[in-house]
């Protein structure tokens, strides 16, 4: 009986460390999207940070559909980084990155930039009002870093198309964005963003890195 007693004890601490060791591996790994930046030179001259911020928030909803990691709430990097002279923005150097990586408790974050929104477009016309068919193009350049070491894991390039008609006489001003000559609406121009940032992220998930 006691010889029992001891094998059965030794296979319940077996199983729990076996599990244990399971649950570390299959954890998702901890990450942080920082804001991303607008690539100096992008074609539309009206994108603002804000539109950067649009792009990390794009990137934050794929990966959280993709169940591969466990992304930091941005309120919470936010109130963490308050106090802090630290580039969270666009590119972001391996210093600023560990300590990014310190405050908020986490081994890697995803960075990056929107590089470009561009427009393809053919001319018509309806009813005597000039009419543009439109294909707005976006790419998004997406890295990931290891936060204890600086070093870039991985990098991919996002692409997002999106089409729109833009009826010249009737477009307000505050909806829309200039690219080159021609003003076009500013939801189609978040569609191709948000395009680029799933594809980044899809991208990013296909390469299966080991974390």
């Amino acid at each position: 009986m006691a010889v029992k007693a001891v094998v059965a004890k030794c296979l319940t601490i077996l199983a729990v460390v076996w599990g244990s060791m399971c649950g570390s591996v299959l954890a998702a790994p901890a990450l942080a999207v920082m804001d991303f930046g607008i690539y100096q030179g992008t074609a539309a001259e009206s994108m603002t940070v804000y539109d950067g911020e649009s792009a990390s928030a794009y990137i934050i909803t794929r990966l959280v559909e993709s169940k591969r990691f466990d992304v930091v709430d941005k309120m919470f990097i936010e109130d963490k980084i308050a106090d802090e002279q630290l580039s969270v923005s666009g590119i972001i150097d391996a210093d600023s990155a560990k300590r990014i990586g310190e405050l908020l408790g986490v081994p890697y974050i995803i960075y990056g930039n929107v590089v470009d929104v561009s427009l393809d477009s053919t001319g018509g016309s309806y009813s005597g009002i000039g009419l543009d068919n439109n294909t707005i193009i976006s790419h998004i350049n997406l890295r990931l870093m290891d936060t204890r070491t600086g070093k870039i894991l991985a990098v991919v390039k996002g692409k997002g198309e999106s089409s729109a008609a833009y009826v010249k006489a009737k477009v307000t001003r505050n909806a829309s964005i200039r690219l080159g000559n021609i003003q076009v609406s500013m939801d189609a121009v978040h569609n191709a963003v948000r395009k680029a940032a799933f594809d980044a992220v899809d991208k990013l998930v296909m390469k299966k890195l080991v974390l």
